[in-house]
C-alpha cells in the first residue's frame, strides 16, 4: 500500500511538472512570435523551445510509466506474487 501512495504522490508530482511545463512553452511561444513579428533573431529562443518540448515528451514517458506501476500494483495478482517475494 505504501508503494501506491508513493506512486500516487509521484503522478501528482508528474502532472504539477507537466502543467508547468506546458505554460513555460506556451509563454515562450509567444513571446518568440513576438520578436519574430518584430525582425529580431528568434534562434535561441527556437532552440530553447525545441529543448522544452523534447523534456516535456520525456515527463509524459514518466507519468505514463508511474500509471503502468499503479495498475500493477492494483492487480490482486501482483500484489500476492509481491507479498511472496517480501516473506522469503
Amino acid at each position: 500500500m505504501t508503494s501506491e501512495i508513493d506512486e500516487t504522490a509521484a503522478l501528482a508530482l508528474a502532472d504539477r511538472h507537466i502543467g508547468e511545463g506546458e505554460e513555460r512553452i506556451r509563454h515562450l511561444t509567444m513571446t518568440r512570435n513576438s520578436l519574430f513579428a518584430s525582425g529580431q533573431d528568434t534562434s535561441e529562443i527556437d532552440r530553447l523551445l525545441t529543448l522544452l518540448q523534447d523534456t516535456l515528451s520525456v515527463w509524459h514517458v514518466h507519468r505514463n510509466n508511474i500509471l503502468s506501476a499503479l495498475g500493477r500494483e492494483s492487480r490482486p495478482e501482483f500484489n500476492a506474487a509481491h507479498e511472496q517475494v517480501e516473506v522469503s
